[in-house]
């Protein structure tokens, strides 16, 4: 990689010549399908806690800083913990045996919340869907990578985020109207179990499908050649060697592009997620609604959210394909600008007949950030994408699933309590998306340099090597 020549002009910003747009697989095709079902699966179990945060304060007496820390840091110091050590297992074991011992671990647990009678077990049952989740970054991220063309990889991530926002569609429609009915029901009596309350019965019905549904991880490629015990030892003392050296020579060399990329993820991931778990309290304090309504309001917006990761993914490919290797940055630079005003007035204004519109605008630009991601994958080498997406996902668990419910919860109590979620939200998203904005801004050339210098080596190699699958 050090030995591979920068184009002169790929270091000021002026595009590089077109480059032809690649085909899609039809490996890639049922990896991506296979991948979207998993993400929407973990991002339902999420939202399902954001949407049940009243019910569970109202019944186990509950605060709003303890319900933070159980819709934060419980799910996010295992998530933590967890993405180090996926990113372990997916150097080394089969990706899809690893993504099923994962999805039905967290499954377990999602429904395990639901036998949850104090903030001790519920705290425990978040740090198990935690735990599980981690490893499903790592493992997607590897298997896009390998599977789809540079010139695609920003559409293909966008629509692998899709799928994040099609489990929130489905989770509040659904899942408001399936709280709802639980609601009206009162308590509920289960063989065994017992009386459990709706919002239990909801944690159930949610966790114990995604058991059966972890299944499909058998759908997806092999990702290694079966090899003998010695050829294998072999082959990853080899590997880890080279890569001790050249993931230790990358941070190196571009220590300002992998911390102002890692750090503006982890904040825009920070507005979003400021987003996912208080709206629906906001809305069922704020105006009164239903259950039903809330998530038929907020559906609006993850829908929009979706349509905002495969355009703008499509936005970065289309000018990454036109020779500018900056592209992910430029285009969400943008998008977070136009997108942060609409967060304030959603949330300030306090108007029943915008809040949608607001919302799904918000939503569609400066939350759909998704395919950012793939500046890691281009300016990086392959061997190094596992560890720096790993530290990557750490960021984001720490600072956005971690700490933005938190972060609301704690202005809202210093602007007055819980009438002012709205204004905790709108500065939450103010400070980290103008913060993430400048990140972007002041990365912008060394983006440029090491993707010209990646695709260089890449062009030397002859081209996107084809996934070894079986």
């Amino acid at each position: 990689m050090s030995d591979a020549v920068i184009p002169e002009k790929s270091a000021r910003a002026v595009p590089q010549p077109e480059r032809a747009k690649s085909p899609i697989s039809a490996v890639a095709i049922v990896t991506i399908s296979v991948l979207i079902v998993l993400y929407l699966m973990s991002f339902a179990d999420k939202q399902m806690f954001s949407l049940l945060v009243d019910p569970i304060g109202a019944n186990l007496a509950l605060s709003d800083v303890q319900l933070g820390v159980l819709n934060g840091i419980a799910f996010s110091s295992m998530y933590i913990t967890g993405v180090l050590i996926a990113g372990w297992c997916v150097d080394r074991f089969e990706i899809r045996t690893v993504l099923f011992l994962a999805v039905a671990f967290w499954s377990f647990f999602a429904a395990f919340s639901g036998l949850a009678n104090d903030f001790g077990t519920l705290f425990i049952a978040r740090g198990g869907v935690g735990l599980g989740e981690a490893f499903l970054p790592p493992a997607a991220y590897a298997l896009l990578a390998a599977t789809f063309p540079r010139d695609r990889l920003a559409f293909a991530n966008g629509v692998y985020h899709a799928g994040a926002n099609i489990g929130a569609v489905l989770t509040l429609i659904f899942g408001g109207m399936l709280i709802g009915a639980l609601t009206r029901l009162g308590s509920i009596s289960l063989p065994i179990i017992g009386e459990i309350e709706g919002w239990q019965g909801a944690f159930l019905c949610t966790g114990l499908p995604g058991i059966a549904l972890a299944f499909l991880a058998f759908f997806l490629p092999r990702t290694r050649k079966h090899r003998s015990a010695e050829q294998q030892a072999a082959a990853e003392a080899k590997a880890k060697a080279a890569k001790e050296v050249s993931f230790t020579a990358f941070l190196a060399k571009n220590p300002g592009l992998v911390t102002a990329h890692v750090l503006a993820v982890a904040l825009l991931a920070v507005l979003a997620y400021s987003l996912i778990t208080w709206s629906p309290a906001f809305l069922g304090r704020t105006f009164g609604w239903s259950h039903e309504r809330i998530g038929w309001t907020l559906a609006a917006g993850s829908a929009a959210g979706g349509l905002g990761n495969i355009f703008w993914g499509y936005i970065c490919d289309r000018y990454y394909r036109k020779g500018y290797n900056d592209a992910a940055y430029r285009v969400f630079t943008f998008a977070t600008l136009i997108g942060v005003p609409f967060i304030i007035a959603a949330f300030l204004l306090k108007s029943e007949q915008w809040f949608i519109v607001l919302y799904s605008v918000a939503w569609f630009t400066a939350s759909s950030f998704g395919p950012l991601v793939t500046a890691v994958q281009l300016f990086a080498p392959s061997a190094l994408h596992g560890r720096l997406v790993a530290i990557q996902t750490c960021f984001v668990g720490l600072f956005a699933i971690g700490g933005a419910p938190l972060i609301v919860a704690v202005l809202a109590d210093l602007y007055g309590g819980e009438a002012y979620i709205g204004e905790g939200i709108a500065t939450t998203a103010t400070v980290v998306g103008g913060t993430g904005v400048l990140l972007l801004v002041l990365a912008t050339r060394r983006l440029r340099n090491a993707v010209a210098i990646e695709n260089a080596a890449h062009d030397a190699s002859d081209g996107q090597s084809a996934p070894e699958t079986d």
